[in-house]
């Protein structure tokens, strides 16, 4: 318990100590949720959760007339005191189109903020990046908006999209005919609830009735960004004074083969694999001063997407992204 405590502590010491806006950052993780239901407060989950790819391959496209823009990667570089062009990479899909390309633009300004938090959401850190493409004086018309919750040492937002089918009856019970509405675009947010409720919002009066049926369906999808490119094959030591040769971790399937360096380990010393909020995934043990981890944690389930920190007793190695 103390080693996992001693964990947290460095990853949030790490994050707060580094410069946030002199980084580039990348997508790490998506995944896709879907809620369905036949009034805009009694949504339930609609299958499992979908892990996506960085290009967005399996997601749902709800309707042919929404439009999808998410953020894959930005430079945060320069961003600490105005708002600057930076390079942002989205995964994009016109309207009416059947696949999400790759979309690069420089016409966005990038800033890092410290104050206050566009969507109000307890528990947010007080900073995050802004994206406008309009700057008027102090006016700033907000595209999107990054920021990261205390407990998570990585930048998050969510995306949101929605549909509601409206069915019509006559008094007597015959189909009189459907129409079927959408929320247009998709909107960034810090909080999957906020968000579902803004989606809502204007059809929240509809409900069943004599005379009519509906059925809504709700996407949300969750990014999550960090510093370190997805997936990472080649990740230095955290621990100043490691050997030259840093930390190394390489996936091959679902195998990762982890070299922490020299002088970090012993020879035939166990290390101890935590995941990103310091619960403790397995133990490892050498082959010479080679790890190896099948991707499982201590109980045979499967590990998923993230970052993942390897302990030797109270140092941390290095941290590695592994992808499922």
């Amino acid at each position: 318990m103390k080693k996992a405590i001693a964990l947290i502590v460095l990853l949030q010491t790490v994050w707060v100590g580094a410069k946030v806006c002199e980084q580039t950052y990348h997508l790490q993780e998506a995944t896709q949720y879907t809620l369905t239901g036949n009034s805009a407060t009694t949504l339930q989950a609609q299958g499992a959760s979908v892990k996506l790819t960085k290009s967005m391959s399996g997601v749902t496209l709800l309707n042919d007339s929404t439009e999808y823009k998410m953020i894959t990667d930005w430079d945060g570089k320069g961003t600490c005191e105005t708002y600057v062009k930076r390079e942002i990479t989205f995964a994009y899909r016109k309207r009416g189109t059947a696949t999400i390309a790759p979309l690069v633009s420089m016409d966005y300004g990038l800033k890092l903020n410290d104050g206050l938090f566009p969507f109000k959401t307890p528990g947010w850190d007080d900073y995050w990046f802004g994206l406008t493409s309009k700057v008027s004086g102090d006016t700033i018309s907000l595209y999107d908006a990054v920021g990261k919750f205390k407990a998570n040492s990585m930048l998050n937002l969510w995306y949101g999209n929605a549909t509601m089918k409206r069915s019509l009856y006559s008094s007597t019970g015959s189909f009189k005919g459907s129409s079927t509405y959408y929320y247009p675009e998709q909107t960034s947010h810090s909080d999957s609830a906020a968000l579902t409720a803004v989606l809502l919002q204007s059809w929240k009066t509809f409900a069943n009735n004599d005379t009519q049926k509906v059925d809504f369906t709700v996407q949300l999808i969750k990014l999550t960004y960090d510093s370190i490119p997805s997936p990472v094959t080649n990740v230095r030591g955290l621990k100043a004074g490691t050997s030259s040769s840093g930390f190394q971790a390489t996936q091959s399937g679902n195998l990762v083969l982890i070299h922490p360096g020299h002088k970090q380990t012993t020879n035939g010393e166990s290390v101890s694999l935590f995941g990103m909020m310091g619960n403790k995934i397995a133990t490892l043990h050498p082959t010479g001063y080679v790890y190896q981890w099948n991707g499982k944690t201590s109980f045979g389930t499967d590990a998923p997407t993230g970052v993942y920190f390897l302990q030797s007793g109270g140092s941390i190695l290095g941290k590695f992204f592994y992808t499922r």
